[in-house]
């Protein structure tokens, strides 16, 4: 039996980024000592944290130009989606009731036992259209057993996913792969983040059927 999905969606989900944006510099950072050690931006603005003072990758914002690079996401549309509880793919209000805020999440090596309770994504919220759509059209759900429409009263933001980084004699020393860490760890002083990760607990799980009536 064929597979109906899509190379790629009808439309271009909001979180994703294009090449036109660039990601800022390396030379960028500095280390700062006070009030502790910590990884910073030479030229430092409100906005380069996030709420629990963590460093947000800089990157420039030019949607819809150049090519759209749909296995990556744009790391302030993320943050937006992720913080106000937006829709990924339109960036209206995601679906929410009494069960709570929908999510989509497939079983990968990392989560728990208990999934999808108590996993870890930083895939933002969707509207009941666009996750519709999504399972319909998306190539990376095409195992469909492995992925679940979940709904949660509480998305707590549980930490970050980023570069992890430490000085070194002429610049930084990035260890390799995608760290995840979260709030309330050290290690966070010396992090630039990408992702804003939350938790999904006390999940209900959702039908396709549901949605799409």
């Amino acid at each position: 039996m064929s597979d109906s999905r899509l190379a790629r969606p009808s439309v271009v989900p909001y979180v994703t980024a294009w090449d036109s944006e660039r990601a800022g510099l390396l030379g960028d950072l500095v280390l700062r000592r006070r009030p502790q050690l910590h990884i910073a931006y030479a030229d430092e603005r409100p906005d380069d944290r996030d709420d629990d003072g963590v460093l947000i990758g800089r990157i420039s914002a030019s949607p819809g130009q150049g090519r759209a690079l749909y296995r990556e996401m744009h790391v302030r549309r993320q943050y937006e989606c992720m913080t106000n509880l937006l829709c990924q793919i339109c960036g209206e209000p995601a679906s929410e009731n009494t069960d709570g805020v929908l999510f989509l999440d497939w079983r990968h090596r990392k989560s728990p036992a208990t999934w999808p309770e108590r996993s870890l994504t930083k895939m933002p919220p969707l509207c009941e259209p666009c996750a519709v759509r999504s399972i319909a059209e998306c190539p990376h759900l095409a195992n469909e057993p492995t992925c679940a429409a979940i709904r949660t009263p509480d998305p707590r933001a549980w930490g970050v996913s980023g570069s992890l980084y430490r000085p070194v004699k002429g610049g930084w020393y990035c260890y390799p792969g995608t760290a995840e860490i979260p709030y309330g760890d050290f290690r966070l002083h010396a992090m630039v983040s990408s992702a804003l990760m939350v938790e999904l607990t006390n999940v209900t799980r959702v039908s396709v059927e549901d949605l799409a009536s």
